[in-house]
């Protein structure tokens, strides 16, 4: 079977199938008949078996231009390329021809193309076999909270600069909220339109929301001594990020009722807020454990919105330049 992928509807296992079919009518009296390729080409355009192999190729076979009307010239190409040229006698008028074989090799020729359909068909449900069991895994894999960590390994495939310690002459305990963003917008597209009524159940929910974050984070690890200087870095670090044109997404905790079943895929959320609070109550010790949480805020806006959606592409361009933000922070003394 050819590998190449096919360009032209006659290059089509199932058009074959079809052809045969329609060429079966023309012959079920006597296989030494004339047949017109015009009347063939008319019967195979209104074939329900057609329309069908029209309607599959338009998700297997997207290069191939299922829209155009089968022409007479469709049908001589699949005839070639089903009988050889010792099996078939065409006219001088090239609109007639005639087959040269038995009954029992046409059947045989019949059985042979199916089987080569019933191939294509089958090495397609096996990718698709494949494909469906690398879904459940990586389901499986979000159901037990597995694929954040891919996630930020993926993510942090980069050159990174040897880390220098945050060692800042200055100690002081600087816990100011990030200035200059009062909205707050959800990890997920939202409707413009808004009502006092829905503003209120947002307000309630992204309450809920932080709540939830907060629980969550406490779960993952005890509280510890506040590294102080960190929170030297680490607040002014927060407020430049806070500052990024697309950073009002990353503020605060997802509210669920913007963003369905997100709590239930990301099993570890993340946001500005939660971060600089972990890094407040001592959740948050080093500049590494620092850069891995704004690491997995960015994964968990990747793995939740979908590719093209405004969250997911804020969120590949605003994630480099995070990256330089902490390795100038890095250096920092």
């Amino acid at each position: 079977m050819n590998s190449d992928k096919p360009q032209h509807i006659y290059q089509l296992d199932s058009f074959r199938l079809i052809v045969l079919r329609v060429l079966e009518l023309f012959v079920h009296k006597s296989l030494d008949e004339t047949i017109s390729l015009t009347k063939m080409a008319q019967v195979i355009n209104t074939n329900p078996m057609l329309l069908f192999c029209r309607e599959q190729m338009k998700l297997t076979e997207p290069q191939v231009d299922c829209k155009k009307v089968v022409t007479i010239r469709d049908v001589i190409l699949s005839i070639t390329k089903i009988f050889s040229s010792s099996q078939i006698h065409i006219m001088e008028n090239n609109d007639y021809f005639r087959l040269k074989l038995t009954r029992e090799q046409f059947q045989d020729l019949i059985s042979r193309v199916y089987d080569a359909y019933k191939e294509t068909v089958l090495e397609k449900v096996k990718l698709e076999e494949v494909a469906y069991k690398k879904l459940m895994e990586e389901i499986g894999k979000i159901e037990r909270g597995e694929m954040d960590t891919l996630l930020i390994d993926e993510i942090g495939k980069k050159e990174a600069p040897v880390v220098k310690p945050l060692t800042p002459d200055v100690d002081s305990n600087v816990t100011g909220e990030p200035t200059g963003h009062s909205s707050t917008t959800p990890l997920v597209e939202q409707d413009s339109s808004t009502t006092t009524r829905k503003r209120a159940q947002d307000d309630e929910a992204e309450k809920e929301a932080e709540k939830e974050a907060e629980q969550e984070a406490e779960k993952e690890a005890p509280r510890a001594v506040p590294n102080k200087r960190l929170q030297h870095i680490a607040t002014p670090l927060i407020e430049s990020i806070s500052s990024y044109k697309y950073a009002s997404a990353f503020l605060h905790p997802v509210n669920e009722s913007s963003a369905p079943n997100y709590y239930s895929l990301i099993k570890k959320p993340r946001d500005l807020k939660t971060i600089k609070q972990m890094v407040k109550d001592g959740r948050i010790q080093t500049n590494l454990e620092l850069e891995r949480e704004i690491l997995l805020m960015f994964a968990n806006a990747i793995m939740y919105n979908k590719t093209g959606t405004d969250i997911y592409e804020w969120t590949k361009e605003m994630q480099p330049e995070v990256d330089k933000l902490i390795e100038l922070f890095n250096e920092s003394k």
